[in-house]
């Protein structure tokens, strides 16, 4: 193992360094400005390399670097900020679907950029519809194959967002204001589903809410009266473990329950598939106005994501042998949910 930290030599001049915990292992890189704070997440490896921020002589102009381990190959990697003298300050690095995530400051505004180590593939994030958005706070909360986060786009979208990596993946999830996901108060409970506080308008306090990474699967999970100012939350055994008061207990320490609808990634036509009636006894009748190809199937999963039955497309899908419930009905990217009586 090597351990990369920066230091002060005895002139007071800041410089990179790395050691594998042998005076001789020990090594100088390069006399520069190195940004760490534990918090801002300053240091990653990716792909052979140690990226960072730094700067090679100014300190207000730090830009992305990285080094291979040796002092010939600690060099600038990319200016995100072009501004003489105004750095981009690279930080909250995190690495998803083999493509490294950092938040830095181009001389607009900070944003999300991500990078496969190469210059043409370092580029800022978009939304699905190619628009800008801006993070709305320093966190990004990765989880299984996505990462969560709070922005603001120009059409006012403000709130709860997620991406898988791409543009197309960048998608707006709900509205709400004050959320946070740093440290203790979001926490991950499996896969991409997360539970986290958030500002509850209506009762002008901080709630839990949750998401499992589609619009229709982002609330808010409960009411202030009911718990409100959650923080140090944890997962343990597929429950949410959490500090919270509440009108009836007063402030103690809670266990949450979650429950999470299947998630359904890409989900194209959702608006588009109208299914009848709902809730529905023995059969549902699609309205195939989309004239859906006939040669496909239809998937019925169960609340949990578990695979019920999947049987030939028909505009008339009989379920009568269904145990009542919720369940989701999928026809290739598209989705709808119903109530079985």
């Amino acid at each position: 193992h090597t351990l990369y930290f920066k230091c002060k030599n005895a002139s007071g001049e800041q410089e990179l360094w790395k050691s594998d915990g042998t005076p001789e292992g020990s090594l100088l890189l390069k006399q520069m400005w190195v940004s760490a704070k534990e918090y801002h997440n300053m240091f990653i490896e990716y792909d052979g390399f140690i990226y960072f921020s730094g700067g090679d002589g100014d300190l207000y102009d730090q830009e992305l670097w990285r080094t291979d381990g040796t002092p010939a190959g600690t060099e600038l990697f990319m200016n995100v900020n072009e501004g003489d003298g105004d750095g981009s300050f690279p930080h909250g690095f995190f690495i998803l679907n083999d493509k490294l995530f950092f938040l830095a400051d181009n001389g607009d505004d900070e944003y999300i950029f991500l990078s496969d180590g190469t210059i043409a593939g370092t580029q800022q994030l978009l939304d699905e519809n190619d628009n800008e958005f801006i993070p709305d706070n320093y966190t990004l909360l990765p989880t299984e194959n996505k990462i969560y986060f709070a922005a603001t786009n120009d059409d006012n979208d403000d709130g709860l967002w997620i991406t898988d990596g791409t543009n197309a993946g960048t998608k707006f999830l709900l509205e709400y204001q004050s959320g946070s996901f740093s440290g203790d108060f979001a926490a991950v409970v499996n896969g991409n589903n997360i539970v986290f506080s958030g500002y509850d308008d209506s009762n002008g306090c901080t709630t839990v809410f949750q998401s499992n990474g589609t619009k229709v699967g982002s609330f808010q999970t409960l009411e202030c009266d009911d718990l409100s100012y959650p923080y140090e939350m944890i997962t343990y055994n597929g429950s949410v473990i959490l500090n919270g008061k509440s009108a009836a207990e007063g402030a103690e320490l809670w266990m949450l329950e979650t429950e999470f609808e299947v998630g359904t990634d890409n989900l194209l036509l959702v608006n588009q598939l109208s299914i009848f009636p709902n809730p529905a006894n023995d059969r549902l009748y699609i309205n195939n106005s989309n004239n859906i190809d006939y040669n496909i199937n239809i998937e019925i999963n169960s609340l949990d994501g578990r695979l019920i039955k999947s049987l030939p497309f028909n505009n008339t899908i009989f379920i009568s042998d269904l145990v009542p419930g919720i369940y989701f009905l999928k026809i290739q990217n598209s989705v709808t949910k119903f109530i079985k009586n």
